[in-house]
């Protein structure tokens, strides 16, 4: 990671809510998606039951495939997106 980059993560405010989500948040959702919801204010995966996908699909960095996992974890703890 160059110095710039390092740096930019540091002061990056939504650090401790990346590292909380990357904790419950399946493997196979990527560090952009991470920070877009964390952004978004999106604290964990149960956070998410009931977010609409127009929502999460808004900020850069999500996509089809950043949601797919977290929608199969969700469907686990009988969750769901919203509609």
């Amino acid at each position: 990671m160059s110095t710039c980059a390092a740096a930019q993560d540091a002061d990056d405010p939504t650090r401790p809510v990346v590292a909380q989500m990357r904790a419950t948040v399946p493997r196979g959702v990527g560090m952009p998606a991470l920070r877009a919801l964390a952004g978004a204010g999106f604290t964990d995966i149960d956070s998410l039951d009931g977010a609409m996908v127009s929502r999460l699909l808004a900020p850069h960095g999500m996509g089809p495939k950043a949601i797919s996992a977290p929608r199969e974890t969700l469907a686990e703890r009988g969750k769901a997106f919203g509609a």
